[in-house]
């Protein structure tokens, strides 16, 4: 009962270790910069406070004769010291930027200078952690033949809570509480821990744990060569774990993207395996004689090696395995698990089993064992520490990843070699038979992985994810640095882009260019006269080599990453013009929201570049604390941007918007319409922007009319309609929306609140479409302008903000699948003949419906998914059915090919075809929510209300984040008079589409019929927000506020 409960505790113990270290790490980043390098030093300091705690409480534990008592005091040590760290931390700013602008600037330097100052602010809690483990054990282990089991259960249970904290940090704590809440909150934890334990203490009869001194039947007496070897060996497995922890997350992420899920996934699945592993020794070494366990020691370290080589294969077949994520997030999250633990957790099961059985090694006797585990636990973590320090400095660097892989494997195979070689159990012919035949064995099956494995085997595993788009797109280029992997593709059609990690942040696209360019068009204009310029992230160049075109005396780049500078010079040169030679270039290589906090420089316009804002470490672009920054150092008058995804769902679309009106009080949304765009352009300043006609004019000619033709936006009368609102528009859409702060970093746990992109865009597109005002108001001047020309000028402004609302309401109609969206084009053109965007959309809705009798015989699987749903957006379904068809065949049970199918008989009138094609798609997996709804939606409109409410019902228990499918049970219940349920689901609804008016709508006639008339009023105003035009939500409101007559 005694021991359950010392490991239950220390379970906790464990997990509220892992808090701190996730959270600390974050809150030092704020301070240092997000970078490696940072990251490093404060990991390394982390890590250094536990090896020091772990060897100096070994070594005094063994003398005190109240292990419990000592243990309380550890746990109110971490409970008192922890919560200080995050205001130290938010102390440091100061003075590393006095550091940063007086001392130094040298990386290497910096870094050192990191550590230091994370080292002696973490220095008590880390200590006072990493005592817990031989001070624990001192008092549990009482027998010679409990050392290795004992020591290896409260190793696993302490692990594995830490595995718990790190899940619950990244998925839930920092979301729900914030980052120094958390820690706040922890420290608690701890508190109530050191409570528990005083009471154990004075419960527990001193000598229910009394060591048996005499028990010496199962020592194994080592030479203490045999033990400094040991602790050696153990050292340098502790250098090759955290290499591989490094080395296989960089390569995870092309698969798992960079989300804050993604990385707690990685790290989580990694320390269960480790947690588990020490779980399984007890049961293992039943079986194994104790003699035995140092040639189990080197099978072990072998078995990891060859693992680790074998893994590298795995990577390259990793491309087809899940290559598409599920709708359903949380399917999306077990995914990214499988996906992690195939890769992971067997080599880390290995690494797991090796603490108990080297603690069990060295230990030699009972009144030691404090002493014992503080050395074993101390050793393995300086090994960590030089692991984290070389592996991404100098080794990656230096060979790349593939080959680091295959150094740290030999290391494995290496120490496996050695320590069968060195066995002090085995003699004679047994020893010989080990020594030249097990050894070599292992050098053999090595040797044959490595021939198996072919030389550049991760450099085509660096383009999964543009064959997943592509699926002949090459890579042209890849570069390894402390950063991460920076690589450059080029598409079928020749179209280039450059990525960091799996991250696409520039290329040759029309989005692409359209956005880097706009990105330097936008503010250089709107300023009257900048002169000094920040651009934050470097992408492919294209945006300072159009910043340099203007009249600037300098542009400052603060770019994360080496290789995107390189890249781009080597591969985007006839976009760039090589401007990384410009003298009047000047790059910083850091992280650049810390460039903003450390310099002295004050800048005209300062530029957020493409990144995204999901993604960890990005987020920290976009929080409150990096646009105060940002205004902070802009000169009078200056502007700062920031590039908007529209490919995010509308609550982050308006979080971020907000808390960028936060910092600046005039903003402008700005968004080109000639093709199918995902990107937007935000502009904030202290003061209103005003236009001057005559100047801008002129300015535009000279700097933007030749770069922009291709964009067909070298007319300034259509460059300015890419105005689409300013701040006058949004005190209603803000209603209750919170701000992405550094210790709310809300966008980063956008993943988990988006359905899918297209369906979050729309709900954007609409949100534009509704507050769009007239760029007209910001124009000053007017009356400067010729008579004559100045009217036309005005007349042409008012009639391209005509033709752009009837462009934007084509592109929502064809997102949201109405087949008449082409009508809307062509009322544009009607408007404006020569209106280029109007043509421009129409030209592709020609070539997609040309492309219906392409030879699809060369698609793969997934470009057949994805241009059948182009073909259905553009009224082309029985070319869709073609493509689909031909989908099965590549792939006969794909489930979301049949319900697909399914869609495109629909709309091709074939609705008998439709249903086969759902049921099949439930027949092939059972577990798929959307043909249950589709089957619903038929039965419904066939009038079978039963039958398409039972099949509604199953498709949400399956998935229940489908807006439609709660639309469509909401109104079955209206009409089955179920007002209840039909208010619930319509409820439901709102959750996925707070801007669809007919919600609220349907809500207020439902509470009228229940005679909850101020209900009803609510709801119908605030669809009225949404649609201030409809009429029939108009009269009705006014009936209920009039009431009966």
């Amino acid at each position: 009962m005694i021991k359950t409960i010392i490991y239950s505790l220390f379970f906790i113990s464990g997990l509220t270790g892992l808090v701190y270290e996730v959270t600390w790490v974050r809150l030092f980043t704020f301070v240092f910069g997000n970078t490696t390098y940072s990251v490093t030093a404060v990991l390394s300091a982390f890590l250094s406070g536990l090896g020091l705690g772990s060897w100096i409480a070994g070594r005094l534990v063994d003398t005190r004769k109240n292990p419990l008592k000592l243990y309380a005091g550890l746990e109110w040590g971490i409970a008192l010291t922890a919560p200080a760290v995050p205001f130290l931390i938010s102390s440091l700013e100061p003075l590393y930027a006095f550091i940063y602008q007086n001392i130094t600037s040298s990386l290497s330097l910096l870094m050192l200078i990191k550590f230091f100052i994370s080292f002696t602010l973490l220095l008590l809690p880390t200590f006072f952690m990493g005592a817990t483990l031989p001070v624990i054990s001192s008092f549990l282990v009482n027998r010679t033949d409990s050392i290795g089991p004992r020591i290896g259960l409260l190793y696993a249970f302490n692990t594995l809570g830490a595995t718990l904290g790190c899940f619950f940090t990244g998925f839930v704590f920092i979301k729900t509480f914030g980052v120094r809440e958390t820690t706040w909150l922890t420290a608690l934890i701890n508190l109530a821990l050191g409570l528990i334990f005083i009471v154990l203490h004075k419960t527990i009869p001193p000598d229910a744990y009394k060591k048996d001194v005499k028990d010496v039947t199962t020592l194994l007496p080592l030479k203490k060569s045999h033990l400094k070897l040991i602790l050696v060996v153990f050292a340098v497995a502790g250098f090759t774990s955290l290499a591989y922890e490094f080395l296989w997350t960089r390569l995870l992420v092309f698969k798992l993207k960079t989300t804050i899920y993604a990385f707690t996934i990685m790290l989580t699945t990694f320390l269960s395996g480790i947690g588990l592993g020490s779980l399984l020794f007890p049961a293992l070494q039943k079986g194994i004689k104790p003699y035995n366990y140092w040639r189990l020691l080197g099978i072990l370290e072998a078995l990891i090696g060859l693992y680790a080589l074998i893994s590298i294969i795995f990577f390259g077949h990793l491309e087809y395995g899940a290559a598409s994520l599920p709708d359903n997030w949380t399917r999306q999250v077990l995914q990214q698990m499988l996906l992690s633990a195939a890769i992971m957790f067997f080599p880390t099961l290995l690494m797991g089993i090796t603490f108990p059985v080297v603690s069990r090694l060295f230990s030699q006797h009972l009144t030691h064992i404090g002493n014992s585990v503080g050395s074993v636990y101390s050793s393995n973590t300086i090994g960590g520490i030089i692991g984290v320090l070389l592996t991404g400095f100098f080794i990656v660097p230096l060979l790349g990843t593939q080959k680091s892989i295959i150094a740290m494997a030999l290391i494995n195979l290496t120490l496996a070699a050695i320590l069968i070689y060195c066995d002090p159990f085995v003699e004679g012919r047994k020893k010989t038979w080990i020594q030249y035949g097990l050894t070599p064995g292992i050098g053999v099956t090595a040797l044959v992985i490595l021939l198996l494995t072919p030389k550049d085997w991760l450099f085509q595993y660096y383009n999964i994810g543009e064959k997943f788009l592509d699926s002949r797109a090459e890579i042209l280029y890849a570069a390894e640095g402390p950063e991460g992997i920076t690589t450059v593709h080029r598409y079928r059609n020749g179209d280039r882009v450059i990525s960091t990690g799996s991250i696409n942040v520039a290329g040759t696209s029309t989005t692409l260019r359209t956005t880097q360019k706009l990105q330097a068009h936008i503010p250089m204009l709107l300023h009257p006269h900048p002169k000094k310029v920040c651009q934050i992230g470097f992408g492919s160049g294209e945006t300072a080599r159009i910043v340099l075109g203007y009249d600037v005396d300098k542009l400052d780049l603060a770019e994360i990453s080496p290789g995107v500078l390189e890249a781009s010079d080597k591969y985007f040169q006839d976009i760039n013009d090589g401007v990384i030679h410009h003298e009047k270039f000047h790059p910083f290589i850091m992280d650049g929201a810390n460039y903003l906090r450390l310099t002295r420089e004050k800048y005209d316009v300062i530029m957020n570049d493409s990144i995204w804002p999901y993604y960890a470490g990005n987020s920290g672009l976009y929080t409150q604390e990096h646009f105060l920054a940002g205004k902070d150092h802009l000169t009078e008058g200056g502007l700062m941007t920031s590039w908007l995804p529209l490919s995010m769902d509308l609550e982050s679309f308006k979080i971020l918007i907000k808390t960028f009106h936060s910092v600046f009080p005039h903003i402008s949304i700005w968004l080109a319409t000639t093709h199918y765009n995902k990107h937007a352009l935000i502009v904030g300043s202290l003061k209103p922007i005003k236009i001057p006609l005559d100047p801008f004019f002129g300015r535009f000619q000279r700097y933007a009319e030749k770069d922009l033709a291709s964009l067909k936006l070298n007319d300034p009368i259509y460059f300015l309609n890419i105005f689409k609102f300013d701040e006058s528009s949004l005190n209603e859409i803000f209603d209750q929306v919170a701000l992405h702060t550094e210790n709310n970093p809300l966008l980063e746990f956008a993943p988990s609140r988006t359905k899918a992109e297209q369906s979050g865009r729309l709900s954007i597109y609409k949100l534009i479409q509704q507050y769009r005002t007239s760029p007209l108001d910001h124009l000053i001047d007017r009356e400067t302008l010729d008579p004559k020309t100045g009217a036309e000028t005005l007349s042409d402004l008012t009639t391209a903000f005509e033709i752009e609302g009837l462009i934007l309401g084509g592109i929502i109609k064809r997102e949201s699948f109405e087949k008449d969206y082409m009508k809307e084009f062509e009322k544009a053109l009607s408007l404006n003949p020569d209106h280029p965007a109007a043509r421009q959309l129409i030209r592709e809705t020609q070539r997609t419906l040309e492309s219906k009798a392409m030879d699809i015989s060369q698609l793969d699987y997934h470009e057949l998914l994805k241009n059948a749903e182009n073909l259905i957006k553009n009224g082309a379904a029985d070319a869709a059915i073609r493509a689909l068809r031909q989908a099965l065949q590549l792939k006969p049970d794909s489930y979301e090919a049949y319900n697909k199918l399914g869609i495109a008989y629909n709309e091709n009138g074939e609705a008998e075809k439709a249903l086969q094609s759902f049921h099949q798609s439930i027949k092939t997996n059972p577990k798929y929510a959307p043909p249950y709804a589709n089957i619903g939606s038929y039965y419904l409109r066939e009038g079978t209300l039963d039958q398409g409410v039972e099949y509604l019902k199953k498709s949400i228990l399956l998935d229940p984040e489908q807006p439609n499918a709660h639309r469509e049970l909401a109104s079955a219940y209206a009409q089955t008079n179920r007002l209840d349920l039909a208010a619930h689901h319509f409820k439901k609804t709102l959750e996925y589409e707070p801007d669809n008016p007919h919600n609220y709508f349907n809500l207020g006639l439902i509470y009228h019929h229940q005679g909850e008339d101020q209900k009803a009023i609510q709801f119908i105003e605030k669809g009225l927000k949404y649609a201030p035009d409809d009429q029939r939500a108009q009269d009705f409101l006014k009936k209920l506020l009039t009431g009966p007559k």
